[in-house]
């Protein structure tokens, strides 16, 4: 637990039982469904889920579709509260950061490589396989070259020049170019003919 960045988890015990309103046993099962399921989002795999936490893999698909179903749930509630019941917040909204949550349990990706998942045409598979490659996230993609897009399975001749236009699209949105300062990664060199117009 040492190793999990929380605000929760470093509370003193009385405070976070008084604040989740369970202790005990129940509290030590919630923290470990909570870990079973930030696991499941780190390797999108059942049984190596299964194996780091001691369990069942039936056990983690059944954490997996309760989670799916807790989070559509939540997604829906917010939605219709979102008509200025809500306070604005810095950041992403409450009902954005469910949505990603959701996201990430769904395809069984981390808070970095479901941003791919936003890029059209890239669904939870490609993701996958593109964090196995060694591209991360949407930044990761908009620098990526053709030729290392085309190493990683799925990915046709059409493909990498279409991706990186919307991922960079996607980055354009996100942040102004302006203060975009790109980072060339390892195996992750940005193509020139890939570049958006900046000017």
């Amino acid at each position: 637990l040492a190793e999990e960045p929380s605000v929760l988890l470093s509370l003193p015990e009385t405070e976070l039982t008084q604040r989740l309103g369970i202790g005990g046993k129940r509290l030590l099962a919630a923290i470990h469904t909570a870990l079973v399921g930030r696991t499941w989002t780190r390797t999108g795999d059942g049984a190596i889920t299964a194996d780091t936490h001691g369990c069942y893999a039936f056990e983690v698909e059944r954490l997996h579709d309760s989670l799916q179903r807790l989070l559509a749930a939540m997604v829906d509630l917010l939605a219709v509260s979102q008509d200025g019941e809500l306070p604005p917040s810095e950041g992403p909204s409450l009902l954005e950061r469910i949505r990603v949550l959701e996201k990430m349990v769904a395809c069984g990706l981390d808070e970095q490589s479901v941003t791919l998942t936003l890029v059209p045409g890239l669904g939870a598979k490609l993701a996958r396989q593109l964090k196995g490659a060694g591209i991360q996230d949407v930044e990761d993609l908009a620098l990526a070259d053709p030729s290392d897009l085309l190493a990683v399975p799925g990915v046709g001749p059409k493909r990498p020049a279409l991706v990186s236009r919307a991922s960079w699209k996607m980055m354009n949105t996100m942040y102004s170019m302006k203060a975009l300062t790109p980072k060339v990664r390892p195996n992750c060199a940005m193509s020139s003919s890939l570049k958006p117009n900046m000017g």
